[in-house]
Parts: C-alpha cells; structure tokens; sequence
C-alpha cells in the first residue's frame, strides 16, 4: 500500500465545522482593535517552557491605538504591574466568558481617573483591583483603553485572551471569537525525530533523537526523503516539529491546533491546543522536547504523554502514544497537523522494527527520584527537596560540587557551586534547595542569596534567605548554583539636571538598574508628599506623567526624592529638585 493510497484513502478525522465546537451566546464578537487583526503569536505558542494563553495584535509597531471592548459586560478586573501583562483590563460578559487586553498605554478618561485615584489612596505604585459588576459597565465597541508597550512586551502589541469566567481557563480565541483574519496558510512539518525508550527499576530511558528527513509533496503532503522504510526500536515515540502561520503574518512559528497520530490506521495520540489554565501552563515542557524546544523557535511537540503529564489537551491516547514493533515487523505511521482556520498537512511512514534499544545500566548505588514521591538529598554542603508533580518523569538524580571557580559578576562567593542534576531537565514548578552557609560572615548573612547559572552561562538571583546556617530558595530549575552576596546598592539616573525648568515636559523620569539582586521596591515623594511613578522593567525606568490630576501645578518649585530598595535590602536615595 502506497503513501499516497493510504492517505486518499484515510478516514476523515475531523471536518472543519466541527473543529471548534463550544456554546457562546454573541454571535460575532466585536475586534478590539480598528485595524485589521494581524497577529504576530497565536494561541498555545510554547515559550521555553510554558504556553503563551492568548493571541498578539499587531499595532501598527506604534502605541496609542484605540482598544474596544469586545462584547458588553462589566470590566471586572485592572492590572497595572512592572512585569507580565503590565496595565491590562477584564471584561467579564453574560456569557460565562472574560476578556482580557494586556500590555496597554493608558485606560479611557473614567478608569483612568479611578484607578489613579485608587492608586494614591493605597501609596501603591503596581496595583490589581476587582471592581463590582455596576462600577464600570461597557458595551460592544466601546473604547476602553489605548494599546501600548507596558510589563513584559518588547514592542508595541495588544495581548488579547478570552477565559471561562468561573474558572479563569483560557480559551484559544480565534475560533472562540470568529475574527475576520485571513487564513488559508497549512501549517507545515518542520522536522520529525524518532526516539527509542526503555525503562530501568521504573525510571524511563530515552535514546538521542534520530531526524527523519522529509520531503514536501503537492497538496501539503509530506513523506519521508528515504524510500526506505523508518528503522524503529522494540518501544519509542516520534516528535513532531511544526509551525504555523496567517496570511500576510511575519510570524512563521505559530502553534498548530490540533496533531492527530495513527498506528497502522488507528489513532493512538491526539492534541488539541483549545483550553488550557495557568496552572497546567508549565506542563508544555512535558509536552514538548525541551532541548530541542529551546534551540527552536518552532514548537516541537512529543507524540507521547509522559508520567507526569497531566495536561487535558491529550485524547484518543493508546499505550500512551509509545509505538511497539518486534523486529522485523511493519507497520505505518500517519499525522496530520490542523490549524484554527481548518487548515491540513499530513504525513506518511512506512516503519519496520529493528534492532531493540538497550541502555546502559546505571550503578547499583544511582539515586532515585521518583515523579510521583517527594524527594529529599543532602550531600557536600547542599540539600535538595523535590515535592512530588515536581519532576514530569522519574529520573536518575544526580549533585555534584563543580570544579568551576567562577564568580558571578559584582558579587562574591561564599560556597562551591553545586550541579543540581541536569539543565536540559525540565521541572513543573518549585523545588527547595539549601546550601551550607558557614562561611558566610554574619555581617553579610541578610545580603546573602543564592545565584544559578543557566547553561547558556549567564548568573542571576535566585533568591534565598539565611536561616539556621544555611541559605534557601525555592527554585524551579536544575542547574549551576552557589551563595553570593550583593552589597552594591541600584543606581538611579535622573532624565533632567538638578534645577531643571519643565514647564514644558509631560513628564519626568529616572533609569532605575541593579547589579544582581534586582529591582524590589521603589518609593517617590514631591515635597513630603508620595506621587505616582509608572514601573517599565523592561526598559528600566520609573516616569511621572503631569496630566495626572495630582501632578505638580506650573510655576513652583518642587523637591523630589526618591529611593530605590533591591532584593538585598541595599537603597539609594537622590534627592533633587525642579521648578514647573
């Protein structure tokens, strides 16, 4: 049976009108932007190792856009923080869903002025308030904010996601929204590898990747560039590097919507990239390759559900995805990838069992630690504790002290540092680690933290505090770590020279940077009195707009100071003065 007999042959798995099915009671959603939708990331992207839960609007690579509410509702939730969505605005509608537009410039006139008001009633510089449903009413269309460039964006972009309301689940809006975005690009293979498995006393093995080459056929078709058929081990799985992308779009590395694998003509392992919390978001470095995933810009998917995976995008699953031959045995694989808009590739294998993986056998005396146990180890100065649903796999655990000598920039060591397993191991969330700190002087011990080296060799905090001789994190990687201490105080660098007239500035502003600890508090007065300061960590910058209502009137000088606290405890203070 040929590649192309079985695939004109196939059954239809899916057919676009029911793709997206789920219950809404708008029969359109309003855009929330003017312009036409060009979207520069979609729905379920995998950044390093979490999902991005929303899709990116361009803007026009400019800020100040008007943002619309897309459906009538209640805005039910303001965000303003230095890092993530930065100022954002919840729209919760009568449907049982919430909307949600991150990253924007300002807020219209009225949610401005409450929110600023609310802002200097708390002294509170970052701020997240829940508002009634009779607070803030809006209706379909209505201009809610300006779109902008604030918390974790590095260009301007509308961050736009649409939630069950009741349980804050994200929903992949496209299909949700019926938004008019052009889209008849199929999604293509960029890659697939192979990987034999095995598992020794529980713990699963996996070979290195093996790349199968392809070649693209008409009609989205791909198939293997060797005629012969793919040599597999007793038990293995495939991986699936796929992109996606929109008509017009620069991005060439969208998220698919759905994979569907078959094994000899039955479906064995099934994704759909529909719904997915932030609480599961950390799983997509279970459900990705990780080493791969990270020296890719393409999503690179396993086609097998590993043990500690409890992501819910995973159906129609048999033997967890594992594919099983005896040598000599044939068999077919057959995947086919789907985007939002019905969009199909496929893929044809011929397969045929070779010879079985045998992994080396650990030492009689390897640790353990097992995916579904908490784990505890002490060893040479360092102490691991790995709660359960930590690790996604059981695994062979290793610590070692590293023969590196080294010292993260600006700070000194006060330990060895420690190889805590392997990088390349993804975790789900936090583990706790303690190092030995006897040697740190008991001057330095509340400046002391510990630092991680990631394995592209760059040191940063990883925070801690000294208790009962020893520094302790939480940490949710494995890696390079060691205690460090940070005495240097941040640096703070005024826009305007001391004694500046700036009756004609909108606003003033101060680089604010720290040299490890980073950034944890900052605090501004005008003449005694606190003010208002808008936080870009991303650019590093505190600014101060007049047009805020309590801003210094013209015509008067002003005493301004301002203090800036790292993560260590280390201030600075400058105080200046200016005139309007």
């Amino acid at each position: 049976m040929t590649i192309l007999y079985r695939l004109k042959n196939r059954a239809v798995l899916l057919i676009v009108a029911t793709l997206f099915s789920g219950t809404n009671t708008f029969a359109q959603y309003t855009p929330p932007l003017d312009c036409a939708l060009d979207l520069s990331a979609n729905y379920a992207e995998v950044r390093t190792n979490r999902y991005h839960l929303g899709i990116d609007i361009r803007t026009k690579q400019r800020e100040g856009l008007i943002v619309r509410a897309v459906a009538d509702g209640y805005i039910s939730r303001i965000g303003i923080a230095p890092y993530g969505y930065g100022k954002a605005i919840y729209i919760t509608h009568p449907n049982g869903k919430t909307s949600v537009y991150a990253h924007l410039k300002r807020f219209n006139p009225e949610v401005e002025e409450y929110v600023n008001g609310e802002r200097y009633k708390g002294k509170k510089h970052s701020f997240n308030i829940f508002t009634p449903a009779n607070k803030l009413p809006v209706k379909a269309g209505d201009q809610i904010a300006l779109s902008g460039n604030t918390g974790m964006s590095f260009g301007p972009h509308l961050h736009f996601e649409i939630r069950e309301t009741a349980t804050q689940k994200t929903l992949n809006p496209v299909p949700i929204c019926n938004f008019d975005i052009p889209d008849d690009v199929a999604p293509k293979f960029v890659k697939v590898m192979y990987v034999a498995t095995d598992t020794i006393k529980g713990v699963p093995i996996h070979s290195k990747p093996k790349n199968i080459l392809l070649t693209k056929l008409p009609n989205n078709i791909y198939e293997p560039t060797s005629k012969s058929p793919i040599e597999v081990s007793r038990h293995g799985y495939f991986i699936a590097q796929v992109s996606d992308a929109k008509n017009g779009t620069g991005n060439l590395n969208m998220s698919v919507y759905k994979i569907i694998q078959k094994f000899n003509d039955t479906v064995n392992f099934e994704i759909t990239s529909d719904a997915i919390t932030f609480a599961n978001s950390r799983y997509a470095g279970s459900a990705t390759h990780y080493v791969t995933q990270q020296a890719t810009k393409h999503d690179t998917y396993i086609l097998s559900k590993k043990q500690g995976n409890n992501l819910p995008i995973y159906s129609n699953i048999r033997n967890n995805g594992i594919i099983s031959l005896n040598q000599g045995e044939s068999g077919s694989i057959d995947m086919e990838i789907i985007d939002e808009s019905g969009n199909k590739s496929y893929l044809a294998m011929s397969i045929i069992g070779g010879r079985k993986f045998e992994p080396a056998k650990p030492a009689q005396s390897i640790l353990i630690a097992h995916y579904n146990k908490t784990f505890h180890y002490s060893a040479n100065g360092a102490t691991v504790s790995i709660p359960k649903g930590t690790l996604f796999e059981s695994i062979f655990y290793h610590q070692k002290m590293s023969t590196r000598i080294e010292t993260p920039v600006t700070t000194k060591r006060f330990s060895p540092i420690y190889e805590i397993h392997r990088p390349d191991v993804s975790l789900f969330s936090y583990y706790n680690l303690s190092i030995n700190a006897d040697s740190v002087p008991q001057h330095l011990r509340s400046k002391a933290m510990i630092a991680y080296r990631s394995s592209k060799g760059r040191w940063s905090s990883a925070g801690g505090v000294y208790k009962d001789g020893e520094i302790s994190a939480r940490v949710r990687s494995f890696g390079q770590y060691c205690i460090v201490t940070d005495t240097v105080p941040p640096k703070i660098k005024p826009s305007f020279i001391k004694g500046a007239n700036l009756r004609n500035s909108s606003n003033i502003s101060f680089a604010i940077s720290d040299n490890f600890a980073g950034i944890a508090t900052f605090n501004a007065t005008i003449d005694g009195e606190w003010i208002l300061f808008e936080h870009n960590a991303v650019k590093r910058k505190i600014t101060h707009y007049f047009n805020d209502a309590i801003s210094p009137k013209k015509g008067v000088k002003y005493n301004l100071s301002i203090e800036v606290t790292d993560g260590k405890g280390n201030k600075k203070v400058i105080d200046t003065w200016f005139t309007r």
